[in-house]
């Protein structure tokens, strides 16, 4: 992960952020909900706690049933790495599908099960093996997807059914997605400023992640490209100000973490046009 996050730095640096033909095309969708299922004593997740998974999928994938008008089939290989596939939280439950030996998104577009999306990952995690889905399905009109490619966009009014689940030992959480929403790099960035706020990292570290964070903010809204480039190194800044404390005045867990939404924020400036 962190090669690719210093290849994005460099070519930036080199090109320009405008325009860079090596970027991924690449869509994350927030889909927030609330559990309504837990089976497991261990998983530490209770009915009525929230649950917020990002899902990221590369729109440039080739879809590997092209003689299927009504089915699409986009498989990763493996290990699949961040952003791909799937972070989040559910309650107070981490959840990074980062290295997943397993990840696909399956589109259905007046299929005889309805139009559907359905992404699934398998993962390691210090947990053991999970496994994580989200389902939408639309049955009646069928109106949702006029073809079986990957959706540029997604209407939580528009679906009969959208479930999330995750699996893993003897635990099954499911939940219904009340809300879908498009993330950006700014979302992303604005998410992590919170995530430092509301961590309990000491006051003065953390008014300078902080700081260097809005910095990168401002970066990215302005209008010139070469600003926006400068995001790019203003986010490396804060990844290496997060790695020389971690274990220090950072615990070691929230530091990584940290550092794999400032490398998701990162792809996702490289990413956008």
């Amino acid at each position: 992960m962190k090669r690719r996050v210093a290849l994005a730095v460099s070519l930036t640096f080199a090109l320009g952020i405008a325009r860079l033909g090596l970027a991924e095309n690449l869509i994350t969708f927030e889909m927030i909900g609330v559990v309504t299922s837990v089976e497991g004593a261990s998983s530490g997740v209770v009915v009525g706690d929230p649950f917020v998974i990002r899902l990221t999928y590369d729109l440039d994938t080739p879809d590997s049933l092209p003689d299927d008008p009504m089915i699409g089939g986009y498989v990763y290989d493996s290990p699949v790495a961040a952003p791909l596939g799937f972070a989040g939280t559910v309650g107070d439950l981490a959840v990074n599908s980062d290295q997943a030996e397993e990840f696909e998104v399956g589109i259905g577009d007046n299929s005889p099960e309805g139009d559907m999306l359905l992404a699934a990952a398998r993962f390691p995690s210090p947990a053991g093996k999970m496994y994580i889905y989200v389902m939408l399905g639309e049955y009646l009109t069928q109106t949702v997807f006029t073809d079986d490619s990957l959706p540029t966009a997604l209407n939580i009014a528009d679906w009969d059914v959208a479930w999330f689940g995750l699996r893993w030992g003897d635990n099954d959480v499911r939940g219904d997605i009340l809300d879908i929403r498009a993330v950006g790099a700014q979302v992303l960035l604005q998410q992590l400023v919170l995530e430092v706020q509301d961590s309990e990292i000491a006051d003065g570290v953390a008014q300078s992640l902080t700081k260097k964070l809005d910095n990168a903010l401002a970066a990215l809204e302005a209008e010139n490209g070469e600003q926006r480039a400068d995001a790019v190194h203003k986010l490396a800044a804060f990844i290496q100000a997060v790695e020389a404390q971690s274990g220090k005045k950072i615990d070691p867990e929230l530091a990584e973490m940290l550092i794999a939404a400032a490398e998701d924020a990162i792809l996702s400036i490289v990413a956008e046009p």
